[in-house]
């Protein structure tokens, strides 16, 4: 039975549980949050029960693995649970900077708090070109939470192998990111005020581009799922009209279905309409933020460009402000959780005459 308690003088939780071979077994997890040191000592019960049938089996398992060796088993362990962009995104991440920074052969053990600490002042600031290693350029604080995010996680698999007694990055708070950057809903008129200039932009592929903006704003899709939907997801003729996101590209590689407003079914339609045969890929995975950019820049509005993510804050927040409940906005939009869910609504609309008509009819 795993017990868990405060010794005194201490700062830290202790454990305490017995092994299968009898041994009792009394030590600090080194960290001051309960839930976590609650995590940490149910791993070692579990390393102690597997060490213990490996004892019986003649079983001898490495106590020690490299970083690219635990990259390596870390994503092969999320392949199957994630869809693939993701897992390629996490592939980059570690790649790009983390086994570059830290070395592929520096063992997993020898990461300490202090070390990674100074991993992430090192993406803040960016890092110059040297004899030693290559440079790379200082990303936001949104970027290098990210970065943390991965190497935390692939440390936390280490833990759960047997590889690592605790996980140095679990005490890291995540950076303030800020406030300027974060996703915001777009409102009616700036929707028509970018399509508007996109539709009578010079650039190549301005229809293209129009239909994109319009088609994420109907559905609510990921940028990349509506880059991997394919025309025989396209179902118009079902009812009612849908389009089908496969495991594969949805974020938590789950399925769904998400119905089609009229406004999407044009889109698809007049896109359809240009392709002449609509195989393949319907949007594609191509880059369209220069043309966000030059459109956003000619209308003349205040703030700063939106994204592709900020019209899926816009679809969330348009779905509720038509009467569509939380439950079923998850639902649509591939959430796990419906806390994640609220986090997609915004005020939209004429807040001010909303809030106004909803006093009268109370008086």
């Amino acid at each position: 039975m795993l017990r868990i308690y405060l010794q005194k003088d201490s700062k830290f939780w202790w454990i305490s549980f017995t092994a299968p071979n009898g041994q009792r077994i009394r030590r600090s997890t080194r960290v001051r949050d309960k839930g976590e040191a609650e995590r940490i000592g149910r791993a070692w019960a579990l390393d102690a029960e597997r060490a213990h049938a490996d004892a019986e089996a003649g079983i001898e398992r490495p106590s020690d693995i490299s970083l690219i060796d635990l990259a390596a088993a870390y994503l092969l362990s999320v392949e199957p649970e994630k869809a693939k962009r993701y897992v390629q995104t996490l592939e980059i991440l570690i790649a790009a900077r983390i086994l570059p920074y830290f070395g592929e052969d520096t063992r997993a053990r020898t990461l300490t708090p202090a070390s990674i600490e100074e991993f992430r002042r090192a993406l803040l600031r960016g890092r110059p070109v040297s004899d030693q290693h290559r440079g790379w350029p200082a990303v936001s604080a949104a970027t290098a939470n990210r970065y943390m995010v991965a190497l935390r996680q692939m440390l936390a698999h280490g833990v759960r192998l047997g590889h690592l007694r605790h996980n140095p990055a679990t005490r890291l708070k995540k950076l303030k990111e800020r406030t300027e950057q974060r996703h915001r809903a777009l409102s009616d008129q700036e929707i028509e005020a970018l399509l508007r200039e996109l539709a009578e932009s010079r650039t190549e592929g301005r229809a293209h581009h129009t239909l994109w903006v319009r088609f994420l704003i109907e559905t609510g899709l990921r940028a990349s799922e509506a880059a991997s939907l394919r025309w025989e997801d396209v179902r118009l003729l079902h009812d009612p009209p849908h389009v089908h996101v496969r495991a594969g590209t949805a974020k938590d590689a789950e399925r769904r279905d998400v119905p089609l407003t009229q406004a999407a079914i044009d889109a698809i339609r007049a896109l359809a309409e240009r392709r002449g045969a609509p195989v393949g890929l319907v949007f594609g995975p191509f880059c369209r933020r220069e043309a966000l950019l030059g459109a956003w820049k000619r209308t003349g509005l205040p703030g700063r460009c939106p994204s592709a993510h900020d019209l899926r804050h816009t679809f969330a927040s348009r779905c509720v402000a038509a009467g569509l409940s939380l439950a079923e906005l998850k639902v649509i939009m591939g959430h796990d959780s419906i806390m994640t869910t609220e986090r997609y609504i915004h005020t939209y609309g004429d807040t001010m005459h909303a809030v106004a008509r909803k006093l009268n009819l109370r008086a």
